[in-house]
């Protein structure tokens, strides 16, 4: 009998090599790992780069200041103003706000208690393309020989915004048909306020606010941008504006299976006591309003059942944007049109002619390949014309009584078969179709052919 024996196995005991299921974790863990250096790299590359932009914005906001103090307050203009370094640092701004301090200030140039000034505080702000934050100094500069103010008087102009907040970066114009020497034009800086000194008794100086155009700055009334201020020696002044971004509302219904229609009326107000109601379209953009912190309500429809108040609910409610668009989204009741041919528009008018009621007819678009059309509609006595036939609500649609679910009204003509266009129509003109498929009692209309 052969011999037949194990050869022993050459590789150490325990050297088995490594699996493939062991390599790939090695490679996801050297991928973690590098992952996390390169991220570590990256940010100490940022931060040094930073930090070498920041030691240069600080030299030129030193720089500036010592070019201010060479110049002397009777060669800075008061307010805000920026420009850029020459050379190669043109990539940096340097923003210069000046205020006067009066007589008796410690704080805002509006806080000023007389006439005069002791002296000019200058801040600096230096930002850069790859700065987070600007490099920012603050100084003193006294007047270069004391000015006199005998004889004048001084206006602390001070702008706000809707939340008591100052406003910056507005320019402000005084023009002075009586004393050209009293005119100015300068930019508020940070603390929304500019002291003007040393102007001369007069009665014309108009003082107006400009518009920095992006977005669009308001006031709470047509004439408030603008008025007309008595400058009296040896007093100050204090002019106020209210100015803020403008606020927009944008109407549209909250189904968005049964959209409100382009065109319907749409009825708003203030949240405050004596605001007037006003009209709107679905579609159309309200602009030019001012922020105002209590809001505004609103319903769809422009008649008197169509307010929510008719049925013992309140008004939605919205709160105004300053500088952006309310999308104020209007409960509507879902109405479901069928029995029509595909492709053909689809006209509602509201019955109620109570004063001003608009009672003008709405397209509410074009019914779909199965001669359906989805809308939804304000509350109210309703109408639905198209291919020659009208069909009328018999009773009014209204909100849902509290805790129960809205179904759609179903609003049938006859002109087709029912959710079937192409079919030939099974229902004479002159019946009267179901307009409701929900179990609870639902409006019945009459159809006109």
């Amino acid at each position: 009998m052969a011999d037949v024996r194990r050869r022993p196995d050459p590789r150490p005991e325990g050297d088995g090599g490594f699996t493939l299921v062991e390599v790939m974790a090695a490679l996801v863990v050297f991928a973690g790992l590098a992952t996390v250096v390169f991220s570590i790299l990256v940010q100490s590359l940022t931060t040094t780069h930073e930090n070498s932009q920041r030691v240069i914005a600080a030299n030129i906001a030193q720089s500036w200041l010592e070019h201010l103090r060479l110049v002397g307050t009777t060669g800075i203009t008061p307010g805000l103003t920026t420009t850029s370094p020459t050379g190669a640092n043109a990539d940096f701004t340097i923003a210069t706000t000046a205020s006067w301090v009066g007589l008796g200030q410690t704080t805002s140039a509006c806080a000023s208690a007389q006439p005069g000034q002791s002296y000019m505080r200058v801040h600096v702000e230096v930002t850069g393309p790859r700065l987070s934050s600007p490099s920012t100094t603050d100084t003193v500069i006294e007047p270069d020989a004391a000015p006199s103010t005998s004889g004048t008087g001084a206006a602390a102009i001070a702008i706000t915004d809707q939340l008591g907040a100052p406003v910056a970066g507005i320019v402000v114009t005084g023009l002075d048909s009586a004393h050209p020497s009293n005119s100015f034009a300068y930019t508020t800086g940070a603390d929304g306020c500019l002291y003007v000194p040393q102007l001369l008794p007069t009665g014309s100086l108009v003082v107006s606010l400009g518009d920095p155009g992006t977005p669009h700055y308001v006031a709470p009334t047509p004439t408030g941008t603008s008025r007309t201020v008595a400058i009296t020696a040896d007093t100050l002044a204090r002019p106020t504006f209210l100015y803020a971004p403008e606020a927009r509302i944008a109407f549209d219904g909250d189904l968005s299976d049964y959209p409100l229609a382009s065109g319907i009326p749409v009825t708003w107000a203030l949240n405050q006591t004596g605001s007037t109601s006003q009209t709107a379209l679905v579609g159309t953009q309200v602009t030019g309003l001012w922020p105002e912190t209590s809001g505004f309500n609103a319903w769809a429809g422009d008649c008197a059942d169509a307010d929510p108040q008719a049925y013992a609910a309140l008004p939605q409610s919205f709160a105004l944007i300053a500088g952006g668009v309310t999308d104020a989204r209007l409960d509507v009741r879902p109405v479901k049109l069928r029995g029509l041919p595909a492709g053909v528009h689809v006209l509602a008018r509201h019955l109620d002619a109570g004063a001003g009621c608009t009672t003008a007819s709405v397209d509410l678009g074009v019914t779909s390949s199965l001669g359906i059309l989805r809308v939804g509609m304000p509350n109210g006595d309703w109408s639905f014309t198209a291919g020659g036939q009208t069909v009328q609500t018999a009773t009014p649609l209204v909100p849902p009584a509290a805790g129960v679910t809205e179904t759609p009204t179903v609003v049938s003509f006859t002109l087709a078969d029912l959710d079937a266009p192409t079919a030939s129509p099974t229902a004479s003109p002159t019946a009267s179709p179901t307009t409701s498929t929900s179990p609870s009692p639902a409006p019945t209309a009459s159809v006109t052919p």
